[in-house]
């Protein structure tokens, strides 16, 4: 059986506009393991980048992109927030933390969030130290009580802690 030739891609960026030809044009997979996870995007035609949910100001006159300003930076946060949730979620799937707790403070209530870092990072110390020194996987986040005044925090453990 004779073998097929194939096409070669491009030479150079300049004939992709003018070729029926996307190299990365497909499906990206992305695997984790550990999290029993998996996602996939098709990734069309186009330039890459286009379509990131990001605004691109490069081409735009300096006055249109300080009007375009907080939209940009709201998308931006946008983006940083959802790839921060996907994080957090496949940390806790991968080290099966499945047990929730909240830490608040009685007065006097703690209202700054350096502090509140330095206690829980004691807190979770202590914990590891007193469940036997084993490394224990947790993951906390620190939120502002409903008042916006005080703090306190959230957390997620991967095993009973009496």
């Amino acid at each position: 059986m004779a073998q097929q030739e194939v096409p070669p891609l491009a030479a150079t960026s300049l004939e992709y506009g003018t070729k029926l030809v996307e190299p990365w044009a497909g499906w990206r997979v992305g695997l984790y393991a550990d999290a029993a996870e998996a996602g996939a995007v098709f990734c069309g035609r186009g330039r890459r980048g286009v379509g990131t949910g990001v605004l691109d100001t490069r081409y735009l006159e300096e006055a249109q992109r300080e009007a375009l300003w907080p939209a940009a930076r709201e998308a931006s946060q946008g983006v940083a927030a959802r790839r921060a949730r996907t994080r957090v979620r496949r940390y806790c799937a991968a080290n099966r933390l499945n047990r929730l707790g909240t830490l608040t403070y009685g007065p006097p209530f703690c209202r700054d969030p350096k502090v509140l870092r330095l206690h829980v990072g004691r807190f979770f110390r202590e914990l590891r130290d007193e469940l036997g020194g084993d490394p224990l996987p947790y993951l906390w986040v620190g939120e502002w009580h409903k008042d916006g005044d005080r703090l306190h925090a959230h957390f997620g453990v991967g095993r009973y802690v009496p």
